[in-house]
């Protein structure tokens, strides 16, 4: 989303790490962020109005109300 990085992505990061050493599976596989932020929010849940507002690439991903706006890709192209 282009928010400055602190210490929680870094935990973040942490987390993914060991969850990928553990299994052996890529925590988020997405091809694109768009993708990558669905994945985390299917797990997740919405991501707060308040972190999305902060976002420099907000308008790649979201709506002026804060929803999500998904690009599926398509399977032939990959774009």
């Amino acid at each position: 989303l282009g928010i400055p990085y602190d210490f929680g992505i870094d935990m973040w990061s942490v987390g993914c790490t060991i969850y990928e050493l553990y299994t052996g599976k890529i925590m988020f596989s997405g091809k694109t962020n768009n993708q990558m932020l669905k994945f985390f929010m299917d797990l997740k849940g919405k991501m707060p109005n308040k972190l999305i507002r902060k976002g420099t690439f907000k308008e790649q991903h979201f709506d002026s109300n804060c929803n999500f706006l998904y690009h599926e890709v398509d399977k032939v192209t990959e774009r």
